[in-house]
């Protein structure tokens, strides 16, 4: 029964129109201390820093819970703060220890935008304005690079003659290239992603087997090389050098103040001279597809020099 009647005093009844219920409430009133709990470590280190005798504890109202006493309310014995303090910040505490969703309202819808109420044309015209300056931006970023390799037609030239007099047919130079071009144009290497040379680092330096992934990639390619003499492939790069060189001897001019000796113009005696069944093979890419494109010439080299009357069979 003692404990029922304590049970009872710590769980008030409230009236309703049923009868009576038990609610739980966090106690707030000041009380007598109850000493047959032990003292707080920090209630019992400030009795002793400020000399509170023992005798005295029980003089102290205790606003803790079951009536234990806190380290404010020996502060509010002192006089340190006010006395109703402890039990204003434990009221305090039990108003938030509920989560209060009272004064929520309901924003008002907002007004729809210029752009939301433009018609929709006119949004995808200014989508796809957008979208082409994006495009032209990157295509600007991209730096091209050109690249050439000689390519003898000797030996072409040779096979064609013997096909021509042994079956009387005249094949064209442009089918050997066209054929060179498309065999050319198979497996050539694909640049790894940064992604998958970092993972390709990472397993070299575990001492793993690289993975599938991490290895080189091949994919087919669709380059067709642009044909030209070496007198003008050459003519073209050397008005190129000669207009650098031009500008790095004025410069030298205007900081030595002296004009320069004339130089007696010397042509340039091309290598297509000694050999005139070269043509140069060349091709205008990104830099970032430079060695894919220098395997694709390097294979249609290989082809038409060394192999021509394989590009019939195959």
């Amino acid at each position: 029964m003692a404990n029922l009647s304590a049970l009872a005093r710590r769980l008030p009844l409230r009236q309703t129109s049923n009868g009576y219920s038990s609610v739980r409430c966090v106690q707030t009133a000041a009380q007598q201390p109850n000493l047959s709990y032990p003292l707080y470590p920090s209630v019992a280190q400030l009795l002793k820093q400020n000399n509170i005798p023992s005798n005295d504890v029980s003089k102290i109202t205790a606003t803790g819970p079951n009536g234990r006493i806190l380290k404010g309310d020996v502060l509010s014995y002192l006089g340190t703060i006010a006395a109703s303090y402890p039990a204003d910040l434990a009221s305090q505490l039990a108003k938030n220890s509920r989560l209060d969703l009272s004064n929520i309202k309901i924003a008002a819808p907002q007004a729809p935008s210029p752009a939301a109420s433009a018609p929709q044309g006119e949004q995808i015209q200014v989508r796809g304005e957008t979208a082409g300056s994006r495009s032209e931006e990157a295509a600007e970023s991209v730096f091209e690079t050109k690249i050439a390799v000689p390519v003898s037609f000797s030996k072409l030239i040779s096979v064609r003659r013997r096909i021509q007099s042994s079956v009387g047919v005249e094949i064209p130079l442009a089918t050997f290239v066209s054929r060179a071009a498309d065999i050319a144009n198979e497996n050539l290497p694909v640049k790894p992603s940064e992604k998958q040379r970092s993972s390709a680092l990472f397993d070299e330096i575990l001492g793993h087997r690289p993975s599938a992934s991490a290895q080189m990639a091949f994919s087919r390619g669709d380059y067709l090389p642009e044909i030209v003499s070496p007198s003008e492939f050459y003519s073209s790069s050397g008005e190129s050098q000669q207009s650098l060189r031009k500008s790095t001897d004025d410069i030298i001019d205007v900081l030595t103040g002296r004009s320069p000796p004339s130089k007696r113009n010397v042509t340039r005696t091309v290598e297509a001279e000694e050999d005139r069944n070269t043509s140069i093979f060349s091709l205008t890419i990104p830099e970032h597809e430079e060695a894919r494109a220098m395997a694709f010439l390097e294979k249609m080299q290989v082809l038409l020099e060394e192999e021509p009357a394989q590009l019939l069979a195959l």
